[in-house]
């Protein structure tokens, strides 16, 4: 599974992401910050999961404001306010419950991660209420259109980082899994 990744990184993703990283900087900030935005209320709900009363208020806050102020969230308002951005996913969400990480596979497409953040992954795609929204309206095709171009932005924010791996690494593989467990 590693190498089909590996594979579709280099023909797919990668040059998608250059492509993307071509796009005038306020685009891609403005992509960016609006599909933060867009996850803002499933990461409001792992908060209150894992019992993070006051974050799960500042992210609250932080969604009103970038999605009023800041124009659905394409401008984010709220960090020059001092609404600081926090993530959270059913991976974590677990973690904090207790449940063990399980050991280490590689998803498809997803790529690293554990049995217990595979299982959180699931559940974040089921359950995000923005996903479920979509597919209520009949336009499922938004949905992996959002997946998509959240790969694109991601992974075009850490493409030296992973080209700098791949090339000067003895074994690919293993760096990516040790990188996945530091991070």
């Amino acid at each position: 599974m590693f190498g089909f990744n590996n594979f579709a990184d280099k023909i797919v993703l990668e040059p998608a992401a250059k492509g993307y990283k071509k796009l005038p900087s306020p685009i891609q900030s403005g992509i960016g910050n609006f599909l933060g935005n867009l996850k803002l209320p499933f990461v409001i709900v792992n908060q209150i999961l894992q019992g993070q009363i006051p974050n799960a208020v500042e992210s609250t806050s932080r969604f009103v404001v970038n999605s009023t102020v800041g124009v659905f969230g394409i401008i984010d308002v709220a960090t020059e306010i001092g609404l600081e951005e926090k993530d959270e996913d059913f991976g974590q969400t677990f973690a904090t419950w207790g449940v063990g990480d399980g050991f280490y596979l590689v998803l498809p497409i997803f790529g690293s991660s554990n049995l217990r953040d595979a299982v959180g992954t699931a559940l974040t795609y089921t359950f995000d209420p923005i996903n479920a929204y979509l597919i209520s309206e009949g336009e499922a095709w938004a949905v992996s259109a959002r997946m998509t171009v959240n790969a694109i932005d991601y992974r075009s924010k850490i493409i030296d980082e992973v080209n700098a791996l791949r090339n000067n690494s003895v074994d690919y593989y293993a760096v990516v899994r040790s990188s996945y467990y530091q991070n």
